[in-house]
């Protein structure tokens, strides 16, 4: 069937209908955008809610430490600081609370939350009335009963209010793929829409607009060669036009061609690639401000010739395992040899395409943070000595106290100085112990080698605990009996093993109970036991104790939790082992073994 349709209405037609599509295209689009959109808010809020419920949380858990602070020390700062978290909960509530407003379901359980905070509160109140009042036994019915199951409760709702919102959070990326799915098929069926009404407006159109056409033809494989393109066609119809911004495309990839190579010329980071045998072959600009080569002068040369040292050996290792094993993306750090003979730090990350059989590199300058580092280093290591020494000299000072070297204190100020001496030496032992971590973590723990009696080191180890023992009333049995068993050890820090084994020893033993030393040779290792009779270990936390900062889940004091991870660190570096052999309610034997000096070598 013949249209009878001149070329403007058949350029109208050809127009209209896919301008039609686009708009109907388009609304789809912004519509899932929307929703998008939309998705990303209630994420966010969700978050807000989840961040200031853990707040909430952490200031009851403040709350009930500040009371219970109160009423054991009566100091005025945790009087304050309780009047203070009491005042910042109910805006932290307000604040959830205004962000559930249009969620009726989290909105009820903010309120019980609100409740339970309410009524923790008010328990605590009691406790510091009492405490003001000097009402010790109003005080322990209230933090044995009704505190830890209003806290229990506040906890619980707190939680629940915190997975349902990860829940939620969880929902939110498969609704967002959803929603992205959903655009990618709109823009499919957009293109696939267009492309057919094009194909069905080709028909009409006459034999004497195809000369054009073939010119415009002719364009689009010049401009996939990157030749000039022909002149725009004759005419003022819609052809003409269509010609004309066909000419103005061509004109627009070639500028953004350039905008691209201006992106790579004007890159910060350095751009570059190799080929197989590590050579460069394209490389940016920056290279002349960074490294002071021109592109021409690295052109060819091998990566080899510009890495320093050990760096140059493992990088040339790590490029030539990533060819054969495929791998796509590799890191490292390496120092890089610069024009002016600098070494700079540059960090790269390198790609391997087995397609282009090349390797595609991003190399950045990280000599800034390299220093950054190091000054960070002499920063805590000068931190730590200032806060050793005036610590040290107050310790000092508080033994002439003791000592009577200012006058006689009476027993409750000698009781003072004493517990002011305690925490002072609890303060230069968490610096001692937060120093050792910083040594194995930059790999600087240094031994000082020698042969060393297990026997004096036990022994050492039972003259620092024995007046912790005595105030424990534990008592310390030592079953090694004159027994010599020589090691090549730093007898200090194996000192330190023991110390810290013997005091977590006393500390957990009932009072009237023993704490035994053992000492056993079995196949060329010498191994040494502190066994205990106390409460033992829970089975879930046997495989962590060694680890930093973890601690038994009953356990009492203030210790770091990083007494057992430097023991085992030492006793690492000594090739030795260490582990522990527990039966809640029965006690625990902790151990370590290493290797004895051979009988031939022992003076």
């Amino acid at each position: 069937m013949q249209l009878n349709l001149k070329i403007a209405h058949k350029g109208l037609l050809l127009i209209s209908v896919p301008l039609i599509c686009q708009l109907i295209f388009v609304s789809v689009l912004i519509g899932l955008e929307q929703q998008v959109e939309q998705s990303e808010i209630r994420e966010r809020r969700s978050k807000a809610i989840v961040s200031d419920v853990s707040e909430l949380l952490k200031l009851g858990y403040d709350l009930t430490q500040s009371a219970i602070f109160y009423s054991m020390t009566k100091s005025n700062v945790f009087a304050e600081r309780f009047k203070r978290q009491s005042n910042d909960l109910q805006p932290g509530i307000d604040h959830v609370k205004a962000l559930v407003a249009n969620d009726p379901h989290t909105r009820e359980d903010v309120a019980k939350l609100e409740d339970e905070a309410h009524a923790q509160v008010n328990l605590l109140s009691q406790v510091v009335s009492a405490s003001d009042r000097g009402d010790i036994k109003a005080i322990f019915p209230i933090l044995k009963q009704n505190l830890p199951h209003l806290f229990t409760g506040y906890m619980a709702q707190a939680s629940r209010i915190v997975d349902s919102e990860n829940q939620l959070q969880e929902s939110y990326p498969v609704q967002e793929a959803n929603s992205r799915r959903l655009v990618k098929i709109a823009l499919f069926a957009g293109i696939a829409a267009n492309i057919l009404v094009a194909i069905g407006l080709a028909a009409f159109f006459t034999k004497n607009i195809t000369g054009r056409l073939s010119t415009m033809l002719a364009n689009t494989l010049l401009l996939r060669s990157g030749d000039a393109l022909r002149p725009v066609v004759y005419g003022r119809d819609e052809i003409a036009q269509l010609d004309s911004f066909f000419h103005d495309m061509a004109g627009a990839l070639a500028e953004s061609a350039r905008q691209e190579r201006l992106i790579v010329d004007h890159a910060l980071d350095i751009i570059c690639s190799l080929d197989a045998e590590c050579r460069f072959q394209k490389i940016s600009p920056a290279c002349s401000r960074i490294w002071g080569y021109e592109p021409a002068q690295l052109a060819g040369q091998p990566l080899a010739n510009f890495l320093l040292g050990e760096d140059g050996s493992k990088a040339m290792q790590l490029l030539s395992q990533a060819q054969k094993e495929q791998t796509s993306v590799i890191s490292l750090e390496a120092q890089f040899k610069r024009h002016n003979e600098k070494q700079l730090w540059m960090e790269w990350s390198i790609h391997w395409s087995s397609q282009e059989q090349r390797y595609f590199c991003v190399a950045h300058d990280i000599t800034e943070r390299k220093m950054l580092e190091r000054m960070k280093q002499d920063f805590v290591n000068m931190v730590s000595h200032d806060l050793r020494t005036p610590l040290t000299s107050t310790q000092a000072f508080f033994d002439l106290l003791a000592t009577g070297a200012y006058g006689d204190l009476s027993s409750k100020g000698l009781d003072n100085v004493s517990r002011l001496k305690t925490n002072v030496s609890r303060l230069l032992n968490l610096i001692d112990e937060l120093l050792d971590i910083e040594k194995m973590e930059s790999g600087k723990m240094e031994l000082r080698l020698s042969e060393a009696s297990i026997s004096t080191i036990v022994e050492s180890g039972i003259d620092m605990v024995r007046g912790f023992a005595d105030q424990q009333q534990v008592s310390l049995e030592n079953t090694l009996d004159g027994a010599v068993f020589m090691v090549v050890a730093d007898s200090d820090r194996l000192i330190q093993v023991m110390h810290n084994l013997l005091s977590n020893a006393v500390k957990f033993s009932p009072a009237g109970s023993t704490v035994t030393i053992a000492a056993s040779e079995e196949n060329g290792l010498v191994k040494v036991s502190v066994i205990d009779r106390g409460c033992g270990i829970p089975e879930e936390f046997r495989e962590a104790i060694f680890e930093r900062y973890r601690q038994v889940g009953n356990s009492v004091g203030s210790g770091t939790g990083l007494g057992l991870a430097i023991c085992r660190a030492i006793i690492d570096e000594h090739h030795g082992a260490i582990g522990a052999i527990s039966e809640e309610g029965k006690g625990s034997t902790f151990w370590f073994s290493m290797p004895l000096v051979p009988a031939k070598a022992k003076v």
